[in-house]
């Protein structure tokens, strides 16, 4: 019998190689799981640090877009000095001579972590657009939110007053003079405040608004807003922050501007008289009218300050039939395409007036369709057509005067005044904004002080900006409308950016 003998020590080395391959592979198996969860741990802290970046940068975004508008409608100061009150500061290595670029960093009311907000902001007079650029890091993970702007005249309405007025209830004179809204009408004809359909308010005063005998939607009214959170800021102090127009500018332009029919040789009238002379000649002229930003001084030539514009017969201290247009001046009047600036000389106080009794057209509607009682039916000449292009405004070069241009976006105001009042009496025909920050009169007297027009229309398309109140009359026979319109004040040239709001257009 043969005995087989077993290598067992050959046999426990294969089991044993076999035993360490399969450590080998589980181990390789437990370390990619490892790694493959390690990997996604990382990847999921990653992706919470993106998410919570992204936030963290939008919600910097929304505080900065909140903080823009704060300082857009500051009543109290302009853009640049609210700014610095909110902690932001101008960037002059990130600016352009298009952009402004104000910069903070924002820690309230984050908890340990804070996001850099940047304000892009355009140096246009009339920008219609801004952008807040917010940026925040967690963990070395970076997100940018981006919010793009759009910006709006923020105070929509017809009647705009900014004094502090009193409580009154009356529609008299007086009662206007002390910084209110007085309008009366009366059984014989119609005053209209229009809202355009609701898209503005139809009176938005801080003083009192009161009405009589007038179609005024009662809903569509916010007066008493003084001391208030819907205090509307005074756009008419000039000099100040927060003045609406820089008066200047708009002389600076009419300087610049050539005029073959002014002794000036340009735009700016150094009196009445040579003014009135000037839009006699124009009447004559292909344009038929003055045109571009005219300024016409207004200065104490006798004993009294009030002066007056009459088509009538010459009464005492008024500039009169001499010097208007041969072509039927009780209709042709006073015409203007583009701006009229009325600036009265350092003897006038709000209350002395122009008397003018000669029709008003300043870019005048075609009137032909208008039905007073139906609003649709309410056209608008703005904005201005120029026969002659060397009298727009953006062909007018003022850089030399120290003055931005005014570029081809720009809405600009059909009348103005610094102060003292330009009463106005006979018909008129105004699409744009008319502004002062003084007191404003505007009384139909068809049937009155000698006037021949029966049916007298008196009819703004704009909005009327005051700063110490304003009285609407018409007791004739007669038509007074005065008619939101946003056209004239999306894009207004205010004088940096004054009165215009925010909102997200859309995000990035």
């Amino acid at each position: 019998m043969k005995t087989m003998s077993h290598n067992n020590s050959q046999e426990q080395g294969s089991a044993t190689i076999m035993y360490f391959l399969m450590m080998v592979v589980v181990i390789s198996l437990i370390a990619a799981a490892m790694t493959y969860l390690s990997g996604t741990v990382r990847l999921e802290h990653r992706r919470s640090d993106m998410v919570a970046a992204q936030e963290y940068a939008e919600a910097g975004a929304a505080i900065g877009c909140n903080e823009l508008n704060t300082a857009f409608t500051s009543a109290t100061s302009n853009l640049a000095s609210s700014l610095v009150t909110e902690g932001y500061a101008l960037q002059s290595s990130l600016s352009t001579p298009q952009t402004n670029v104000y910069q903070r960093t924002i820690s309230t009311p984050f908890t340990n972590q804070t996001v850099l907000a940047q304000l892009r902001i355009p140096t246009s007079s009339s920008a219609t657009t801004a952008a807040v650029v917010a940026t925040a890091t967690r963990n070395n993970v970076t997100q940018t939110a981006t919010a793009n702007l759009t910006m709006n005249w923020g105070y929509p309405a017809a009647i705009i007053s900014t004094n502090a007025g009193t409580t009154t209830t009356g529609t008299s004179k007086s009662d206007a003079q002390q910084g209110n809204v007085s309008i009366v009408g009366s059984s014989k004809g119609t005053v209209v405040v229009d809202s355009d359909g609701g898209q503005g308010k139809a009176i938005l005063a801080n003083g009192s608004a009161n009405w009589a005998t007038a179609t005024v939607t009662k809903t569509q009214v916010s007066a008493g807003n003084y001391g208030t959170a819907n205090q509307v800021p005074d756009y008419t102090a000039q000099g100040t922050d927060n003045a609406l127009f820089d008066f200047n500018r708009f002389i600076a332009a009419a300087n610049a501007t050539p005029n073959s029919l002014s002794a000036s040789g340009t735009n700016h009238f150094t009196s009445l008289a040579s003014f009135l002379q000037a839009n006699a000649a124009a009447a004559a002229t292909p344009a038929g009218a003055l045109e571009g930003i005219i300024v016409v001084d207004v200065t104490q030539t006798s004993g009294s300050k009030d002066v007056g514009i009459d088509v009538l017969a010459n009464p005492e201290n008024y500039v009169g039939t001499s010097y208007m247009p041969a072509v039927n001046p009780q209709i042709h009047g006073i015409t203007v395409h583009g701006t009229l600036f009325f600036n009265f000389g350092p003897a006038y106080t709000p209350l002395d007036k122009i008397f003018n009794r000669t029709p008003m057209n300043i870019n005048p509607a075609n009137l032909s369709g208008l039905v007073a009682g139906n609003p649709s039916t309410y056209p608008s000449g703005y904005p201005a057509t120029y026969y002659d292009p060397t009298k727009n405004p953006v062909n007018v070069d003022i850089s030399s005067q120290g003055y931005t241009n005014f570029g081809p976006g720009d809405d600009l105001p059909a009348l103005m005044y610094s102060i003292g009042t330009v009463d106005m009496h006979s018909s008129v025909n105004i699409s744009g904004v008319v502004y002062t920050p003084s007191y404003m009169e505007e009384e139909n007297m068809a049937t009155s002080e000698g006037f021949k027009i029966a049916n007298q229309l008196q009819y703004i398309k704009g909005s009327v900006i005051v700063g110490l109140g304003y009285f609407l009359s018409n007791q004739q026979t007669a038509t007074t409308i005065v008619s939101y319109d946003p056209r004239t004040l999306n894009s207004i040239a205010t004088m940096g950016n004054a009165g215009k709001s925010l909102k997200i257009a859309y995000w990035q």
